[in-house]
């Protein structure tokens, strides 16, 4: 795992952006929301730079 401070920081906007997503998709009973908000929570911790993490969270957010 990497320490950087501009990946920790994608990752603490990510995640908060995914946790959001995460309760709003289960009150409203919405599962591509729901997988998506996963996503958020989970692609910040298991990419290695902020460049792969700004992709895939992007393009999850665009989908």
């Amino acid at each position: 795992m990497d320490f950087d401070p501009v990946n920790l920081g994608l990752g603490f906007v990510f995640g908060t952006i995914g946790i959001a997503l995460v309760r709003w998709a289960r009150k409203q009973s919405r599962l591509p929301h729901l997988v998506a908000g996963i996503v958020l929570l989970i692609a910040p911790y298991l990419s290695s730079s902020p460049a792969m993490t700004l992709g895939v969270c992007g393009v999850t957010l665009g989908l």
